[in-house]
């Protein structure tokens, strides 16, 4: 979600590493849905400095090649 109004869905590669191609969508429902879970992960969600005290470092994995 680029905001409330503007959904591009990312289609990756079968290496699950490269988006093989990106999907701009306009069907109003299916934008107020992906809003529905965008809200519901942001009020699940925790600040990382509050993550990194609970289970300590965070490692952020480089995709394999880059």
């Amino acid at each position: 979600m680029l905001d409330s109004k503007v959904l591009v869905l990312m289609h990756y590669d079968d290496t699950t590493h490269d988006i093989a191609r990106r999907e701009v969508v306009d069907d109003p429902a299916t934008i107020v849905q992906h809003n529905y879970w965008r809200d519901a992960a942001w009020h699940y969600a925790v600040p990382l400095d509050e993550y990194v005290e609970q289970v300590g470092e965070v490692v952020v994995q480089s995709p394999a090649g880059a």
